[in-house]
């Protein structure tokens, strides 16, 4: 499957290799509630010898995403991830939206409503509908054409 946005892709994977991180998908990585503190992820992941960051992410719901595959979709997870660390921002709705803003800049500008749509727009509907959009490459597209409507719709 292509990605939504090759360039997007090409990005996400890049930095992951300049940042040195590897995603380590496992079955059951713990779904991180809204007050889960940061340092719970910190005391995951680990520094191999060779300098990369391993960050644990969950291995599911991987194959309805924006990424050209589950693989890029688990890459995208431990880069998302790693930046909580680095921002030390936690996972309520307003610091996921504080990481959205942040992650968007290290994107190309007509890459951003993509990825502000992949990250903040799949916690709005969370906050909204308790559960995260299972059809994700449909959520987006519908997201980034008119977030108002496709958060009110709950169909995804």
């Amino acid at each position: 499957m292509l990605a939504l946005s090759p360039r997007l892709e090409r990005r996400i994977l890049e930095l992951a290799a300049t940042d040195r991180i590897v995603a380590a998908p496992v079955d059951d990585a713990p779904q991180f509630e809204t007050d889960t503190p940061v340092d719970v992820l910190r005391a995951m992941v680990h520094v191999r010898t060779d300098g990369a960051l391993v960050v644990p992410v969950w291995s599911g719901a991987s194959d309805q995403t924006i990424w050209s595959c589950a693989d890029v979709n688990r890459v995208f997870r431990a880069v998302h991830d790693s930046h909580h660390l680095a921002t030390g921002l936690g996972f309520d709705a307003v610091s996921e939206h504080a990481l959205a803003h942040h992650i968007c800049r290290l994107v190309d500008k007509r890459d951003r409503a993509i990825l502000w749509a992949e990250v903040h727009g799949q916690v709005e509907y969370f906050t909204t509908w308790g559960r995260f959009p299972v059809a994700q490459r449909e959520f987006v597209r519908a997201y980034v054409s008119d977030s108002a409507r496709t958060i009110e719709q709950g169909r995804f």
